[in-house]
Order: structure tokens, then C-alpha cells, then sequence
């Protein structure tokens, strides 16, 4: 059944992996959570993490996908 997530909001985009997630926010933060084996999230570690976690790139996310164990994020430039 789903739940709200806390702490992510005014979320423009959402994209599905096998087993993590991205949250695409309306001013380009990116939020990634969920198993982490292959480094998925993008959080500079293999740890899985349960709740949100802020991406950190290096500019603007206009976009987002997320494949079986791999996730993209487009950016502005």
C-alpha cells in the first residue's frame, strides 16, 4: 500500500528502478532512496537508505530515469 513520503515535496517528476526511487522537485533537486547495491542513488556511497536522500550534482536536474539498477538525471546545461 503506498505512504506518503516526509520531507520531499512540490515533486514535478517520480521514476522507478528495481527496488530504488527518484523524486524529481520542482526547482531541480533530485531525491533518491531505496536499495543502493550498484550506487543507484547517486549518494556517493553503496548504503540503502529508506528516506529521501538529496542527490548532489553539479547543476540543475530538468529531468530523471531510473533503470534496474541505474538512474539518470538530465540536466539544465
Amino acid at each position: 500500500m503506498p505512504e506518503p513520503i516526509g520531507g520531499v515535496a512540490q515533486i514535478v517528476s517520480v521514476a522507478t528502478g528495481y527496488q530504488h526511487v527518484l523524486a524529481l522537485r520542482n526547482d531541480g533537486t533530485v531525491f533518491a532512496w531505496g536499495r543502493n547495491v550498484e550506487g543507484q542513488l547517486g549518494i556517493g556511497n553503496t548504503n540503502r537508505s529508506l528516506v529521501p536522500q538529496t542527490v548532489p550534482l553539479p547543476g540543475i536536474a530538468i529531468a530523471i530515469a531510473a533503470g534496474s539498477r541505474h538512474s539518470l538525471a538530465l540536466l539544465s546545461d
